[in-house]
């Protein structure tokens, strides 16, 4: 045998096979070597260096119960393990030349494949919340060769920059390799897969249900009013208590939650209705308000831990109290006469604690109010409040009015009422001075028109020349619209001549012409009147110069209305309102002048001056 090693090992009378057999087997499955003979000559099996078998005697024990020998000399390796990887080597000896068989035996380990999210393992399902960001980790652990992972969804194969791959050596000559994806979806179920792929072995895989939710938008009020917001509303009323759950995935549980303790009042039901991939769900509740104050929760779930919403809603409640007025302890009194009364306004049973506010209607004593007083009762923590004032009446009869103020709702009040008895003091000595004075106010009035018929008289001021003064001040227009049909301006008549003018003809003047513009207004198509210098004893027009007396009374948007005195033939005077037009209208053109002179001359006398 040394001999048959030796000539081997120096090539001499040696046929050596130059190729080399791979052989790729799982570990712990079993393998058979074929030999390089099956005849009876020296022969052996080497492990790497190791002499295993010189003919069949199995010179190591290290392999004792692990390899063995068939009759043909092939060599059968049991349950083979990652220490039994290598290279194995049947030598022959025939005589002239020894025949050899190599053989590279790769143990392969298939590893153990997993998929975790938040470093928890998952099985077979996992759910997460719906368009937002999940970390998925695939692991093939213990695998040799090193083992290539990729993603899949849904069938589709994920690129594989998607995924980030990092491979760590074990000290048995495994490798651990791990992958992860970052998953974002919106579907409402999805297949996750995650492919280990070796050089020889099977490839690998392990498949995760990805089930999304969405967590709703909440929505809850207590008698319509947001639940954020402190609710007030009155003692022993109904709180009606309304918890929706919108667009969440699956369905919502609702559950009801009074002052820390579950609620085991019947609720009105619950409906959910389903829109698309999402439901609306909402729960009613209604409890009476026989606290001061309380607490109701709504706890919303859709099954998943990081699901659970809970809303708190805070409710007050309010009670009205009953209100006295009382005058002299009477809610209707007759008081004497200049003598001073008590009013006592009382409030009891009230929540919260309120202030009084006493109204008497009379000056300086409404805005002087007393201390008000209140005190707690323990029955159902409401209040009782009083206050008074002291004044006397000056009117004949009245209401004493407490106004309640504090409430969340709008004031209460109530009232008492008055009348004062006895005699007036000095009646006659009033009503002398009343008459006095309404006498001195009339005196006073018409010594200021005398005054001005005096100051008139004196300054021998003729009503023509006033006239024209004042419509210079109040308005040129109007002095230009007078006389712009004669061409001329119009003189006035000189209430000191003694002459009295005569009343124009019945007879209308013939149509002027006109030879020009006149400023402010075109000329009308028909002209119905001029100023004429014709006098008559009857008729119904009167000039400028017949005014004799003339005094603003409104001055107008429209039309500016004057009182004057014309004077007749007879040596009457009458009086007149004057309307004459205001610049601001005859520069607008507001005015149909020509159309109201013609319509005022058309009527009858009794018309005109009806």
């Amino acid at each position: 045998m040394e001999a048959l090693l030796m000539a081997c090992s120096l090539s001499i009378l040696c046929v050596c096979c130059a190729s080399t057999e791979v052989k790729t087997v799982n570990v712990y499955n079993s393998v058979i070597l074929e030999g390089c003979c099956d005849i009876s000559h020296d022969r052996l099996w080497k492990f790497n260096t190791e002499l295993v078998y010189s003919n069949h005697l199995l010179v190591n024990d290290t392999f004792d119960g692990i390899m063995s020998l068939f009759s043909n000399y092939s060599l059968v390796i049991d349950s083979i393990t990652l220490d039994l990887d290598g290279f194995y080597q049947c030598i022959c000896n025939l005589g002239q030349y020894i025949s050899m068989q190599n053989y590279s035996l790769v143990v392969e380990v298939s590893p153990s494949l997993s998929i975790t999210a938040a470093e928890n393992q998952v099985r077979e399902l996992l759910n997460i919340a719906a368009n937002e960001p999940s970390r998925l980790v695939c692991q093939a652990v213990n695998a040799k060769p090193v083992a290539n992972l990729t993603w899949m969804i849904n069938d589709r194969a994920i690129p594989s920059y998607a995924g980030i791959q990092s491979i760590f050596p074990n000290p048995n000559g495994t490798f651990n390799t791990i992958s992860s994806y970052t998953l974002t979806t919106s579907e409402v179920v999805s297949n996750v897969s995650c492919i280990s792929k070796q050089l020889t072995s099977e490839i690998q895989r392990v498949d995760v249900t990805i089930n999304t939710y969405v967590i709703p938008t909440i929505s809850f009020t207590i008698n319509g009013i947001d639940a954020t917001n402190t609710v007030t509303v009155q003692y022993e009323t109904m709180l009606t208590a309304v918890c929706q759950t919108i667009g969440g995935r699956p369905p919502s549980n609702i559950t009801w939650v009074i002052d820390g303790q579950p609620s085991n009042v019947v609720t009105d039901g619950m409906v959910t209705v389903q829109t698309g991939n999402t439901f609306t769900s909402t729960s009613q509740m209604s409890i009476p308000a026989t606290m001061s104050k309380g607490q109701i929760t709504c706890l919303v779930s859709i099954g998943y831990p990081d699901s659970k919403v809970e809303l708190h809603g805070i409710y007050h409640t309010y009670v009205l109290p009953s209100v006295f007025v009382t005058i002299n302890g009477h809610r209707k009194v007759e008081v004497s006469r200049d003598r001073s009364v008590s009013v006592v306004c009382r409030s009891v049973g009230s929540r919260p604690m309120v202030n009084l506010l006493i109204l008497t209607g009379h000056q300086g004593m409404d805005s002087e109010q007393p201390t008000v007083t209140s005190t707690n009762s323990e029955i159902n923590d409401t209040y009782d409040t009083i206050t008074s004032i002291n004044f006397t009446p000056t009117k004949e009869r009245g209401n004493v009015t407490c106004i309640v103020q504090g409430l969340p709702i709008k004031d209460v009040s109530s009232y008492a009422t008055y009348e004062v008895i006895g005699e007036v003091a000095n009646k006659e000595d009033n009503f002398t001075t009343t008459w006095l004075i309404v006498g001195g106010f009339f005196a006073a009035v018409i010594m200021l028109l005398l005054g001005v018929v005096i100051y008139f008289l004196k300054k021998n001021l003729s009503l023509s020349s006033f006239f024209s003064h004042s419509l210079e001040a109040e308005g040129e227009g109007y002095n230009r619209r007078l006389s712009r049909h004669t061409g001329r301006g119009s003189s006035f008549f000189d209430a000191t001549s003694g002459e009295l003018p005569k009343p124009p003809s019945l007879a209308l003047p013939e149509v002027p012409t006109f030879p020009e513009v006149v400023e402010y207004s075109d000329v009308p198509e028909h002209a119905y009147y001029s100023a004429v210098t014709e006098t008559a004893t009857v008729g119904r027009i009167f000039h400028v110069n017949n005014m004799r007396m003339m005094l603003k009374m409104k001055m107008g948007l429209l039309y500016n209305r004057w009182m004057g005195t014309i004077g007749a033939s007879n040596a009457v005077t009458k009086s007149v309102l004057i309307t004459t037009i205001s610049d601001e209208a005859l520069q607008r053109k507001d005015i149909h002048w020509d159309d109201f002179v013609r319509r005022l001359l058309e009527m009858s006398i009794i018309e005109a001056f009806r």
